[in-house]
């Protein structure tokens, strides 16, 4: 679908997923918001608008989500473009690119009388509207890919078998993770939580979301940071998350998003539910 607005050039690319009725659609739809917000890092909607993250873009990379009486939509914004999801009709899961400024993307077209493609700024012209045609269904399949992520044929056990077992980092023997401990469970809550998915967090940022009151002292303060720290080392050894070049910053891995996904969604399953699949 591409429409056209009056006075700014903006071409919309919209693919719909059909599913059998709104309780199919309802059952899933959730976990895939949490997902969207939770597990897309800038470097990915920049990917899934068809650009590289770079220093060379100056813009803002941003994600959010309302809840309107409809349903829930989720956007991506990368300058002042965009990709969202979010749920139609009762049964049908859409995606839909925007793009309001065409020169941020490019595309190749002939150049001079040669003929030859060369890659260019895409126009704000009807001569480049195929072009942000195919620009938009491409977003709206990577991203499509990027939310079925979310959905395996591996069961739970699979999923986190590995990360409960001991491992080792930087030669020493290191704890398994029990995904069903409080405090490891806090853990894994504070580092998908969406504040994070695009400038990844530090270890005060853990330290802010694992204790609710202030410490009581620079002693206090420092045994908080330290076993942050600690904690921090043992996701790191389970590859549950990667530091970032040159920074004291974190960010989940995809093995991560997986096994973090998967946790908290069994979290917030019901009981009735986990008997019906079974």
């Amino acid at each position: 679908m591409i429409r056209t607005t009056t006075g700014v050039r903006t071409s919309s690319r919209a693919t719909d997923v059909l599913f059998v009725d709104h309780q199919s659609l309802a059952a899933v739809y959730q976990p895939l918001v949490q997902h969207a917000m939770t597990q897309f890092s800038c470097a990915d909607v920049m990917r899934f608008l068809g650009r590289k993250a770079s220093h060379a873009f100056l813009g803002e990379v941003t994600s959010d989500f309302k809840n309107r009486v409809e349903g829930i939509r989720v956007m991506h914004r990368a300058g002042r473009n965009s990709v969202k999801t979010y749920d139609k009709n009762g049964s049908i899961l859409r995606v839909e690119t925007t793009i309001n400024a065409p020169t941020e993307l490019r595309a190749p077209r002939p150049k001079g009388e040669s003929g030859e493609l060369v890659v260019q700024p895409v126009r704000k012209t009807v001569a480049d509207l195929e072009r942000l045609t195919e620009i938009g269904q491409r977003a709206n399949e990577r991203y499509l890919d990027a939310l079925a992520e979310m959905h395996q044929d591996a069961s739970l056990h699979e999923v986190i078998a590995p990360i409960c077992k001991h491992a080792t980092f930087r030669g020493k023997r290191v704890r398994a993770l029990r995904p069903w401990d409080s405090d490891d469970l806090a853990l894994f809550q504070a580092i998908a939580d969406g504040a994070f998915v695009l400038r990844g967090f530090t270890n005060r940022d853990l330290v802010n979301r694992l204790y609710q009151k202030p410490a009581a002292d620079d002693s206090d303060r420092r045994r908080r940071r330290s076993r942050t720290s600690r904690q921090l080392r043992l996701l790191r050894a389970h590859g549950v998350i990667r530091k970032l070049p040159k920074q004291n910053r974190y960010q989940l891995t995809g093995k991560g998003r997986r096994i973090v996904t998967a946790i908290l969604a069994a979290r917030d399953t019901p009981v009735s539910a986990l008997l019906h699949a079974a």
